[in-house]
């Protein structure tokens, strides 16, 4: 070697490699690499020279024994445990700094011993105390030996024969079957032989040298050795939910500081394993997307070898992970159980690595991953116990408002409204409403404004999930609010939020029957959904991010398993999911059909709207990218499913609005065969609806009257909080449905107008107009005990109230009753103005029993007026409308 560095790396070495009794002297060693002592000479002086010592004769004093005499040598073996006379004046060894000094002079004694022990080398062969293995130094990390360094106690230096000759009597009061040294971690000495040797001794003589053993590289080093030196590699940017590679790289960027103490082997079996994992998770997870919408089993083996042998390979890193970064381990155990909670059922196996993470993060003070476990565990017990789960939550919640830690209240927040709105019951909407308010309070003080209206928005959600008489209004002044932002430079980057807006903004005009100003919102619908449509960038897959202003780190992606990130100025922003493109835009041709529902039956522009985003959902998506657990694949095609089947539902009542009665049972029966029993479930109250609404329709009373009358149609005596919002409404108009046919007959009129006195406080309180007036509409028919005057006060409000929607059916009935009520048999310009009005209202309808009962009043009030011509065209309209009714229909007016 050209740089010798003469033994004094000794410190380095010791308790690595080396021998420490003498039967393992005799074994064959590992490869060494030989570094030649000084000489004797210089190894003299140079002690002679350091002032590290108290003075003390470098050479014999005149009457002393050079060597202990001959008996006081012990007789169990060869003793270490006396001293030389010389050593009798030393102080205690200095610290390791002066360690290599200290040992050079052992040697020189241990050397001038040999030489006293070759003169008397009968005695040496005749006893066998006294072995031919030259004396071995042991550091002090050893312990079983004589020490290095000296103890003090009472500020007096120990004597160190008492250590050295217990240290011995422990060596030799082992088992001869058991070694000193273990093989898993061997420990390194320095080999101090003699360099005379007596004349009679043939064995050759010994220099002084210090042997360093070689160490082996690993496999990976050997690799990359080979392979040659490698160019540095861009780091990866995040792409997507926090993937497990994201950590196996990391590890293989740094595994000098992530394996610290830990052989090469076993940090290249830990590298290894994480990248297994990593290639088996990923390739699964591509396969998720063809999985969930394909209808054969075919590869649901291999990817559940697949996942399997990743989660083994994870699991098996995290056991073998005893030294290392405490940081690392702990996000392996948070990935780990992100993947147990998305891919299997081992909910318990995953609460029990998030305890371990816990303590261990409590330990490290990492919060970031403290947090993020008991965000991913409070998820877990959402699955089974909701109550147990918001408790988790709030917990969490004291512990980060008390840490003025903004962005976790942001996040726990935000999930615990997540939550609530997953249930179906509205037991929580106070606590809720609550909820939000102080995370709008925080985000309004810290001028984070994507966080401000997303708190907003969830909040009308709230609002009209309740379906109390005042949700509408609070729904709408929350809306309010989100707008008032909707110019800020923070929303225009993010479109989604833009869709919350609007989206929940239709849904508040919905509620109420307000089409007033839908057309404009609708425009702007349809620009944001035209602008994505041109730059599919602006929404890319199903998650966004909202920017806050807090400050973070650059590895908080991996830091909380894809919960927060970075964003490129440093702040912390919070990632969320909700819709992917297709969604977006089959959502988008729901709700402008939904909207142009009122006056389908004069223009037809619901059904191209609704047959539009039919089309556009069956378009093939199954080789759409992606990388997403099976589970989520699932219900992102479970979703895209129940927005097909609910705009199929809403195509059958556009048909049914033109009373096109034939083509709308067609459609409910390809329904029926063409969705899942699971999405059928799920909308089997709107469903029994329909079917009744169409046997009413075709002249099927009887039959309409069964199926208005199931139970999950009837309105009960007193109303729970399990049912209400649309559940309630649709109970509602069921229930009057079946009114309007019991009260056409005189034997079930009582039974109608009883069910009519049960419903009348709840249609009043509504908050949608629409019900209120044909609730009015229905106390007014037929009653012959009613009021004159409150007769035509309920006439007048219901009419009020469907001219101001829009309503053409609510009118076309109104004014068909207005005059069998009040212009039967009376000639004068307001009957017949009355009479013409309806016959145009239900010829816009293009409803065939409408057009009928219309014309037959018209022909009767020209015939009052004398006008016969006029009278027989009405009566051929009505006939000729009657023609193309259903059957039932027709049998009921021929009777």
């Amino acid at each position: 070697m050209s740089n010798q560095n003469y033994g004094q790396n000794w410190q380095q070495q010791q308790g690595q490699y080396g021998y420490n009794y003498q039967d393992q002297y005799q074994q064959p060693r590992q490869p060494m690499v030989v570094i030649p002592q000084r000489p004797q000479e210089e190894l003299m002086q140079y002690y002679n020279q350091q002032n590290n010592y108290s003075p003390a004769p470098n050479y014999q004093t005149p009457g002393q024994q050079p060597f202990p005499p001959q008996q006081q040598v012990p007789a169990a073996s060869f003793d270490y445990g006396f001293q030389h006379p010389q050593l009798q004046h030393m102080q205690s060894a200095p610290q390791s700094q002066s360690q290599m000094q200290y040992n050079q002079h052992m040697f020189q004694s241990n050397q001038q011993h040999s030489q006293q022990f070759q003169r008397q080398q009968t005695h040496q062969d005749a006893s066998p105390m006294y072995a031919s293995t030259p004396p071995t130094l042991t550091s002090q990390s050893q312990g079983n030996f004589v020490q290095s360094q000296s103890s003090t106690y009472g500020g007096k230096p120990n004597d160190r024969r008492v250590s050295s000759f217990n240290g011995q009597m422990k060596r030799h009061s082992m088992p001869l079957s058991q070694p000193v040294v273990s093989a898993s971690t061997p420990k390194a000495t320095v080999r101090l032989p003699s360099t005379q040797q007596a004349q009679t001794d043939p064995r050759p003589t010994k220099v002084p040298q210090v042997v360093i053993p070689v160490k082996h590289k690993s496999a990976a080093a050997t690799s990359a050795d080979a392979s040659g030196p490698r160019k540095p590699q861009p780091a990866a940017k995040p792409q997507g939910t926090a993937k497990l590679q994201g950590t196996s790289k990391s590890l293989s960027k740094a595994s000098s500081t992530l394996f610290d103490g830990v052989s090469d082997e076993e940090a290249d079996r830990k590298l290894i394993l994480l990248s297994l994992a990593d290639q088996c998770i990923s390739t699964a997870r591509s396969m998720s997307n063809s999985l969930a919408r394909s209808s054969s089993d075919s590869g649901y083996e291999e990817y559940q070898n697949l996942m399997t042998t990743g989660l083994q390979c994870l699991h098996a890193a995290i056991q073998q992970w005893k030294v290392g970064d405490a940081r690392t381990l702990v996000r392996l155990r948070l990935q780990y159980a992100t993947l147990l909670f998305e891919e299997t059922d081992s909910d318990d196996i995953a609460q029990s690595q998030l305890s371990q993470g816990t303590t261990a993060c409590d330990r490290s003070k990492l919060f970031d991953q403290k947090f993020s476990m008991q965000h991913l565990l409070a998820r877990i017990q959402f699955k089974t116990k909701p109550k147990a789960a918001f408790k988790v939550i709030d917990g969490a919640l004291e512990d980060v408002v008390a840490y003025k830690n903004v962005i976790w209240i942001y996040v726990f927040r935000l999930l615990r409204t997540s939550l609530t709105l997953q249930l179906c019951r509205n037991t929580e909407t106070q606590s809720t409403v609550q909820n939000l308010r102080q995370l709008i309070h925080v985000a309004e003080a810290r001028k984070d404004v994507p966080v401000l209206v997303m708190g907003h928005v969830l909040e009308a959600c709230v609002y009209l999930r309740s379906g109390s008489a005042e949700s509408t209004e609070h729904a709408q002044r929350a809306i309010a609010a989100a707008r008032s932002f909707q110019l800020h430079p923070s929303l225009q980057k993010l479109p989604q939020l833009r869709c919350m807006i609007i989206f929940q903004d239709l849904c508040c005009d919905l509620a109420t029957g307000s089409l007033e100003q839908l057309e404009s919102k609708i425009d702007g619908l349809q620009e944001l959904v035209d602008a994505v449509s041109a730059n599919s960038k602006m929404w890319p897959t199903g998650n966004f991010n909202l920017p806050t202003s807090v400050n973070t780190s650059s590895t908080i992606l991996e830091d909380t398993s894809g919960i927060l990130r970075s964003t490129a100025d440093g702040k912390a922003s919070i990632s969320l999911r909700w819709m992917n493109q297709t969604e977006l835009f089959t959502l988008a041709f729901l709700l402008c059909g939904v909207t142009k529902l009122q006056k389908n039956c004069m223009d037809s522009r619901a059904e191209q709207y609704i047959s539009e985003g039919i089309s556009y959902a069956k378009r093939d998506i199954s080789s759409s990218k992606g990388s997403k657990s099976l589970e989520s694949a699932i219900e992102s095609v479970a979703r895209e499913e129940y927005i097909n089947l609910t705009l199929h539902i809403y195509r059958v009542i556009a048909h049914a609005i033109r009373s096109n009665w034939p083509l709308c049972t067609a459609q409910l029966k390809q329904i029926r065969d063409k969705f899942s029993p699971a999405a059928l479930e799920q909308h089997g109250q709107i469903l029994q609806y329909l079917d009744g609404v169409i046997k009413q329709g075709s002249g099927d009373l009887r039959g309409a009257l069964a199926s208005y009358g199931s139970a999950d149609l009837s309105v009960p005596a007193q109303p729970t909080i399990k049912i209400s919002g649309s559940d309630l409404e649709t109970r509602l108009v069921a229930t009057m449905n079946r009114i309007m046919i019991l009260k056409s007959s005189a034997g079930t009129n009582a039974e109608g107008q009883a069910l009519l006195q049960e419903i009348s406080p709840l249609c009043s309180k509504h908050h949608n107009e629409a019900i209120q007036a044909a609730a009015k509409m229905l106390q007014a028919t037929p009653n012959p005990t009613m009021p004159v005057i409150q007769l035509k006060e309920f006439l007048h409000h219901s009419l009020q109230i469907a001219q101001k929607l829009k309503n053409q059916q609510l009118k076309t009935l109104l004014l068909n009753v207005m005059n069998v009520r009040f212009f039967a048999g009376i000639v004068g310009e307001q009957a017949n103005k009355s009479a013409t009005t309806s016959w145009q209202l239900a010829r816009q309808m293009r409803s065939p029993l409408w057009m009928g009962v219309s014309g037959q009043n018209l022909a009767q009030m020209h015939r009052l007026h004398g006008c016969h011509e006029e009278a027989r065209q009405a009566q051929h309209d009505a006939e000729r409308a009657f023609a193309s009714a259903p059957e039932g229909v027709k049998r009921r007016f021929e009777q």
